[in-house]
C-alpha cells in the first residue's frame, strides 16, 4: 500500500467517524471521579509560611536593592569632592 493509499484511507475513515459519539451511562463519571486522587489541601499554617517566606524573600531584595543605590550615591558623591 503505497503513501498515497493511505492518504485515501485515512481520510475515508476519519470522515465516517468525524461526528461518531458514543453516549455514555450516567454513572461512568461518578466511577470515574471515585477512582481520581483527592486533591491535597494546603493547610492554613503552610499557608502563612509561604506569604511569610515570599515577604521575606522581597523584603530583602528591596532593601538590598537600596543599600547598593545608597552605596552608589556615596560613592558618586566621594569621586564629585
Amino acid at each position: 500500500m503505497s503513501k498515497h493509499d493511505r492518504d485515501i484511507w485515512d481520510d475515508a475513515v476519519r470522515s465516517k467517524l468525524e461526528d461518531f459519539e458514543v453516549d455514555t451511562m450516567p454513572g461512568d463519571w461518578e466511577a470515574i471521579v471515585d477512582r481520581l486522587p483527592a486533591q491535597a489541601t494546603i493547610s492554613l499554617w503552610h499557608r502563612l509560611s509561604y506569604w511569610a517566606a515570599a515577604a521575606v524573600v522581597s523584603i530583602l531584595l528591596i532593601s538590598g536593592g537600596l543599600f547598593l543605590i545608597d552605596r552608589e550615591m556615596d560613592e558618586l558623591t566621594a569621586y564629585e569632592d
